[in-house]
């Protein structure tokens, strides 16, 4: 039974608890991550009217381990729990406001726990003049160990490829992960999950026959941020009959090699015309009559030559 348990979200573990505590109210949740801070709520909405003196503030979980005390004045380090030791304080200058929240800092997966505030004045004695509850989750990112820019392949045309993804010590166990892709509608990827501790690891595979360009994407969905995170892109570019595809400088290279073939045809067309018209012109000769020798006399021009 215990062990189902474990293998559910973070969010029904914590519902699963609340349940236990015997208050059926639902308590404010703060989402944390591993390594950073997180502030815990706790405020009466009316401003004090009394010295801090009179005042001590407890921070403690459930099972009663002290993460801070304010004690008239005193931050009360010796009853602090030794795993909140220098991670914890008040927001010292909003405290005469009301404001007792609380700064977690260097969050660990541990933490995640449901948190109890309690504060007290001291009149003849010490009383609960307000308690609340709230809800630690901690959410550790997927590792994203891929490059962030698309990964570009070329297949053939109806090829079988196959494509993997993976991503290790995140939490909590993703609801889903798969492939989303632009104008192609895929099959379910193939999905396991490992668990290392606390701590989960992914991995993906999907197969498919490539048909067309393709946009394909690896993503991992943050339930408790409400977050997706993308781990492996893929640009698929598709090889038609065998032919690679032409690139920007072959596109260039081909532009210029047109011109150059356009420009001599067109060179040679017009020589050929001139030639074509040079042999069709007429020749210009002119009737004379009979020449006449350079002897000849004047009678001979009578008698006919010119």
């Amino acid at each position: 039974m215990g062990s189902a348990r474990e293998n559910r979200s973070g969010v029904l573990l914590l519902l699963l608890c609340v349940l236990q505590v015997g208050d059926e109210k639902e308590h404010p949740t703060v989402v944390g991550k591993v390594g950073k801070s997180a502030v815990l709520r706790c405020i009466i909405t009316q401003p004090l009217n009394f010295s801090l003196d009179q005042l001590r503030v407890y921070w403690q979980t459930l099972d009663n381990k002290v993460v801070y005390a304010f004690l008239s004045g005193d931050n009360g380090e010796k009853y602090q729990a030794l795993e909140y030791q220098g991670r914890t304080q008040l927001f010292w200058d909003k405290l005469q406001e009301g404001n007792f929240s609380l700064l977690l800092s260097n969050l660990s997966l541990s933490d995640k726990q449901i948190y109890k505030c309690i504060v007290m004045k001291n009149e003849t004695k010490y009383n609960v003049i307000h308690e609340a509850f709230i809800t630690l989750n901690v959410e550790a990112n997927y590792i994203q160990s891929y490059p962030s820019d698309p990964e570009v392949n070329e297949v053939e045309f109806g090829k079988e490829v196959t494509f993997t993804c993976s991503s290790s010590n995140g939490y909590p166990e993703p609801r889903s992960t798969g492939q989303i892709a632009t104008h192609s509608s895929l099959p379910a990827p193939s999905v396991t999950f490992h668990r290392n501790m606390s701590q989960y690891s992914v991995f993906s595979i999907l197969k498919l026959n490539v048909t067309a360009d393709l946009n394909l994407s690896c993503i991992i969905e943050n339930q408790l941020l409400q977050e997706n995170l993308t781990i492996r892109q893929f640009l698929l570019k598709v090889r038609n009959n065998g032919s690679l595809p032409i690139t920007d400088k072959q596109r260039r290279d081909l532009t210029q090699a047109t011109i150059s073939t356009s420009c001599v045809i067109v060179i040679v067309a017009f020589v050929c015309v001139a030639l074509w018209l040079y042999k069709r012109k007429p020749s210009r000769v002119f009737y004379e009559g009979v020449q006449c020798p350079q002897n000849c006399t004047q009678q001979d021009q009578e008698n006919g030559y010119l």
